[in-house]
């Protein structure tokens, strides 16, 4: 059930049980579906129950108390550009070329979109975002970590237009509305690396990865293979 934020204030709206759900004027905190933060919050001792509290008190524990054979985690809602950890210069291995980074994104939440292949235009390589590389070692006196395991949501959204009132087949106006829809697994793949960038490997959502030796350094490259934007909402690096 993700949690469903207002725009206008950061305020926490309530959450939605099941897709669609009208997300105009509205954002969304994504986590893992195998556990709940509202039923914490139920009895609201979050206050105030805004999106920045709702994170830091809830959901990153959530992770580790889920999970707990990991020993920390690096959760990223990705709310505005400070959360933008992405390196520009970075290029993904491919058989025929190395690919650039391909994204676009704004200063709010749920707007890190992977922009879609559109082989009219000869863009025939998916929408791709890299991260800079992320220190875990600074996490871990310096020990790294061997096994991984990394959450991430990413959606497509759609739009309906403006209905207004016809005679005789509807007499009220509708207004337009946003929907969100979850991103097929085969088409948003999401790949780890640990030597800068020179090689990566795939992963799965939620299930755990090891490299030969612990780590302190990795990448997460997203790599977008349909023809529409995938939009990415958050990501999380259980270490």
């Amino acid at each position: 059930m993700p949690i469903i934020v207002k725009r206008s204030d950061d305020k926490i709206i309530e959450s939605s049980s099941s897709l669609p759900y009208d997300m105009k004027g509205k954002y969304e905190i994504s986590y893992p579906n195998t556990f709940d933060p509202l039923d914490e919050m139920g009895n609201s001792y979050v206050y105030p129950r805004d999106a920045n509290n709702v994170i830091k008190q809830v959901i990153e524990p959530k992770f580790l108390e889920k999970y707990p054979s990991y020993e920390g985690v690096i959760y990223n809602p990705l709310l505005d550009s400070s959360d933008i950890n992405v390196d520009n210069s970075a290029t993904f291995p491919d058989n025929n070329q190395p690919l650039n980074v391909r994204y676009k994104t704004g200063d709010s939440p749920n707007l890190l979109s992977l922009i879609g292949k559109n082989d009219s235009l000869g863009f025939d390589m998916g929408g791709l975002f890299i991260t800079d590389n992320i220190d875990i070692g600074a996490l871990t006196n310096n020990l790294g970590s061997q096994t991984f395991m990394v959450f991430w949501r990413g959606v497509k959204k759609t739009y309906t237009q403006d209905i207004t009132p016809i005679p005789n087949i509807h007499t009220d106006n509708e207004a337009s509305k946003l929907f969100y829809t979850e991103a097929d697994n085969s088409l948003l793949k999401v790949y780890i690396s640990s030597d800068n960038g020179i090689t990566f490997q795939e992963l799965s959502n939620l299930n755990p990865f090891s490299f030969n030796q612990r780590e302190t350094l990795i990448r997460l490259a997203f790599l977008n293979l349909s023809v529409d934007d995938v939009f990415l909402l958050s990501y999380a690096i259980m270490y």
